[in-house]
């Protein structure tokens, strides 16, 4: 489970044609998709850093997991330090999120909720989670 959140990094990337499309889909105006990338943009060095910190994360898991002995303890501090890490990445996705969100109309989010849960749905049809 540790590997699989520190796995999803690549989720924090917010890559921007996707997000273009996904603004179109849903009617934004053009002030309405500016305000949106700016709340991406604003968040963009701290999804680096937190990039760089699950990477980080993952080698000394995967170190620990190669050594001789397994260091129990040590183990321990890296999953403690994984879970600050999934609260403090959740927290700007949320955050994001909501700053974004705040850009579009009520029926534009329910637009998006609609495309985000055939996303899910999409996805968990495919790993075989229905």
């Amino acid at each position: 489970m540790l590997l699989l959140s520190l796995s999803l990094t690549p989720a924090l990337a917010a890559p921007t044609d996707r997000l273009d499309t996904t603004l179109a889909e849903v009617g934004a105006t053009p002030a309405q998709s500016a305000a949106v990338h700016d709340a991406v943009e604003a968040a963009r060095p701290e999804r680096q850093a937190l990039r760089d910190e699950a990477r980080s994360l993952r080698e000394r898991l995967s170190a620990l997991f190669l050594a001789e002995t397994i260091d129990r303890d040590a183990v321990e501090a890296v999953r403690l330090d994984a879970v600050d890490w999934f609260d403090r990445a959740s927290a700007l996705a949320l955050h994001t999120w909501i700053t974004a969100a705040e850009a579009l109309d009520v029926d534009q989010r329910a637009a998006l909720q609609a495309r985000r849960q055939a996303r899910i749905e999409r996805l968990r049809h495919a790993v075989g989670w229905q």
